[in-house]
C-alpha cells in the first residue's frame, strides 16, 4: 500500500506536512478515515481531534473549523483556522486567550455586527481547543 501526502495548512502557514500512513479526520457529519487511494472528497472540517498514523507513530492534533480535500494520487489537504499538537498544547495560555474573548464579548455595544460575530466565532474556537487540551492532559 502507498502513503498519503498530507498538508495541513492554517492562516499562519503549513502546520504539518509528511507522507503518512492513515488520517482520522473530524467532520461535520462524523470522523472519516482516509487510507491512500481513497476517493475524491471534499468536506467541512469539525472542531477536534485529528489522527495521523506514520509507521508505528499516531500524531495528534486539535482542530478548528476548515475544510479539507481529498485529491486523486492520495493527497490530502487540510484547511483549518487552527491546528495545534495536542502535546503542545498550553491549558493555562488557553485560558488566558478564552477569558479576553469573553471580556470583549461582554463589552458587546461598542461591537458592530461583524465584530461581535468574529469574537464569538473566537470564543467557540478557544472553548473547543480547551476541551481537546484538557481531555489529553487528563489521559497522559
Amino acid at each position: 500500500m502507498g502513503k498519503i501526502n498530507l498538508k495541513i495548512v492554517t492562516l499562519e502557514g503549513v502546520v504539518y506536512q509528511d507522507f503518512v500512513d492513515a488520517v482520522n479526520i473530524p467532520t461535520t457529519s462524523g470522523r472519516i478515515g482516509i487510507l491512500p487511494n481513497h476517493s475524491s472528497l471534499v468536506s467541512i472540517l469539525a472542531p477536534g481531534e485529528l489522527f495521523i498514523q506514520k509507521g508505528d507513530a499516531k500524531i495528534e492534533l486539535a482542530m478548528t473549523t476548515g475544510y479539507f480535500e481529498v485529491r486523486p494520487g492520495s493527497e490530502v489537504v487540510i484547511l483549518a483556522d487552527t491546528a495545534d499538537h495536542i502535546k503542545d498544547m498550553n491549558i493555562i495560555e488557553i485560558e488566558k486567550a478564552k477569558v479576553r474573548v469573553e471580556k470583549i464579548l461582554k463589552d458587546e455595544e461598542n461591537l458592530n455586527d461583524v465584530e461581535f460575530a468574529y469574537w464569538e466565532n473566537s470564543l467557540t474556537r478557544e472553548i473547543s481547543r480547551l476541551k481537546i487540551a484538557n481531555k489529553y492532559h487528563k489521559h497522559h
